[in-house]
């Protein structure tokens, strides 16, 4: 089941402010997160997808980019205690590393 929890927040008039924030859960962890801006175009956008796999907890964080900037993902695994064992990030889709913490 997906939820989308919005967030409004005092408009401004400094370019930093934005208008709304809001939040799409599914069971119970976010799986995307965006904010507004006065006219309501969309000035930030974080996706997030989970997975299991090999025994990990896998989480995707994707932060969108634009003609600009590329979108940057990270990726994290976690075990069964919730102890990271692997992160990495990349740019564009294209894995440019992944390390293990004690590296």
């Amino acid at each position: 089941m997906t939820h989308i929890h919005p967030h409004k927040e005092p408009s401004t008039r400094t370019a930093l402010c934005f208008r709304s924030c809001a939040y799409i859960y599914a069971a119970g962890r976010p799986i995307d997160v965006r904010t507004e801006d006065e006219n309501g175009t969309v000035t930030s956008r974080t996706t997030y997808e989970y997975t299991y796999a090999n025994s990990l907890f896998k989480t995707k964080q994707t932060v969108v980019g634009d003609s600009y900037a590329p979108d940057v993902v990270t990726t994290t695994y976690k075990d069964n205690m919730d102890q990271t064992v692997k992160t990495g990030a990349a740019k564009s889709y294209a894995q440019i590393g992944l390390q293990t913490p004690s590296e």
